[in-house]
């Protein structure tokens, strides 16, 4: 999996670390899908998955 960081241009005084990791709306939605399923949960994955595919474009069938 990708993950992006942001870093802050002037760190605070004292400050150590301002990276924070940044999770895309579909990436969410696919470690969702995958924890439902591994839980047996998979008629729940069906509609995520048809929100990614629609978000890109694909069609949900």
């Amino acid at each position: 999996m990708l993950k992006s960081t942001i870093t802050l241009m002037h760190k605070p005084a004292g400050s150590i670390n301002n990276n924070w990791p940044v999770y895309r709306y579909s990436e969410v939605l696919l470690l969702l899908a995958e924890a439902l399923n591994e839980l047996g949960r998979a008629a729940d994955v069906v509609p995520l998955l048809n929100q990614v595919k629609s978000k890109v474009g694909l069609c949900s069938n």
